[in-house]
C-alpha cells in the first residue's frame, strides 16, 4: 500500500502545482520610444479589459495581469498628446512566457494637431486621432488623407488666444456627409480586427460618442461613467434632456479638452468635422477640418 500511497501523493503535488501555474498571475513589461530610440516618458499604457500603467523617465511600463493569460492577445492602448502609435499592428501583443526575455517595444511619433484656424482669439483643434481596432491590412487613404476604420478616438481642444477678455463658446456641432465619389478608395481595405479593442474600451468615461450611419447623418451620446449614458443633440453637444451649457475661456486658463469617439455604422466614406459658435467681440464661429471614416 505504501509505493500506491506514495504515488498518489506526487499526484496531488502535481496538480496542486499546475492549478497553481495555471492561476498565477502573468506582467506584461515593455518600452515605449521614439523613432531614434529615446525613450518617451509619462505615457498612458492601456491593456484592454486588464490594466494599465504610465511610462516611467526610462520608458518602461508593466502591467500585472490578475490570472495566467500566456499566449492570449491582448489589445494595448497608447495615450500621450501629441504623439501617434507608428505601427498600430504593434498594439495586439501576445502575452509572452518570460516577458523580461520578451518585452514589448513600441515606437511613438510625433503627430501634427489637425488645428483650425484661430479666429478672433479662439483656437479649436482636433488632437490625438487614433485608430481604435486594428487595421490588418493597409491604411486606406483617400485623396492623399488618412481614412478611420469604424472607430476612432480623439480630443477635441478649446485654446484662449486673446489676452485681452473672456470668450464664452456657446455650441459645438458635429457634422457629417457622404462622400459620393469614394470609389477612388483604392489604398487599403477597412479590414479591422473586431477583438482588438471594445468599441469603446472600458476605461472610457466622460466621453462623447458620435456614430455616423448611412443617411450622412449622426447621433451622439455621453458617456459619463460605465453605469450613466445619455443622448445628446448632434446640433450642440452641449445639450441634452437635463439642460444646455456653454464654455468660458478665460485668459491664462488651461485649455478645454474633449475625449471624442467617432464611429460608423455605414459601409460609405464619411466626411465629419465639428463646429463652434462662440462670443469674442460679436458672434463668431471656427470650424474643424474633416475626418474621414470608413467601414
Amino acid at each position: 500500500m505504501r509505493p500506491r500511497n506514495h504515488t498518489l501523493l506526487f499526484l496531488a503535488i502535481l496538480l496542486v502545482g499546475a492549478s497553481s501555474l495555471l492561476h498565477a498571475s502573468v506582467r506584461l513589461v515593455g518600452i515605449v520610444v521614439d523613432k531614434d530610440g529615446k525613450p518617451i516618458s509619462g505615457v498612458e499604457v492601456v491593456a484592454v479589459g486588464v490594466g494599465r500603467d504610465v511610462t516611467t523617465p526610462t520608458g518602461d511600463f508593466a502591467i500585472d495581469f490578475p490570472e495566467n493569460r500566456v499566449g492570449t492577445v491582448v489589445s494595448l492602448q497608447i495615450r500621450k498628446s501629441g504623439w501617434r502609435v507608428a505601427d498600430a499592428k504593434s498594439l495586439s501583443v501576445t502575452v509572452p512566457r518570460d516577458p523580461v526575455q520578451n518585452p514589448i517595444r513600441i515606437v511613438l511619433v510625433k503627430e501634427s494637431a489637425v488645428v483650425a484656424p484661430t479666429v478672433r482669439g479662439l483656437r479649436m483643434a482636433i488632437e490625438g486621432v487614433q485608430q481604435i481596432k486594428r487595421v490588418t491590412g493597409t491604411q486606406p487613404q483617400f485623396q492623399g488623407q488618412t481614412v478611420f476604420c469604424d472607430s476612432v478616438r480623439l480630443t477635441l481642444l478649446f485654446a484662449h488666444t486673446n489676452a485681452s477678455s473672456p470668450i464664452r463658446v456657446n455650441d459645438i456641432a458635429v457634422h457629417s456627409k457622404l462622400v459620393v465619389d469614394a470609389e477612388a478608395l483604392t489604398k487599403g481595405e477597412c479590414d479591422v480586427d473586431p477583438l482588438s479593442a471594445r468599441p469603446y474600451g472600458i476605461v472610457e468615461t466622460d466621453a462623447f460618442v458620435i456614430t455616423g450611419d448611412d443617411t450622412g447623418g449622426v447621433v451622439a451620446k455621453f458617456i459619463k461613467d460605465s453605469t450613466t449614458a445619455f443622448p445628446v443633440d448632434p446640433d450642440n453637444i452641449l445639450r441634452s434632456s437635463t439642460g444646455v451649457r456653454a464654455i468660458t475661456l478665460r485668459p491664462g486658463e488651461e485649455p478645454v479638452a474633449f475625449d471624442i469617439l467617432l464611429e460608423t455604422k455605414s459601409d460609405k466614406l464619411l466626411r465629419i468635422w465639428f463646429t463652434a459658435n462662440y462670443d469674442s467681440d460679436g458672434p463668431q464661429t471656427v470650424s474643424t477640418p474633416e475626418i474621414l471614416l470608413w467601414r
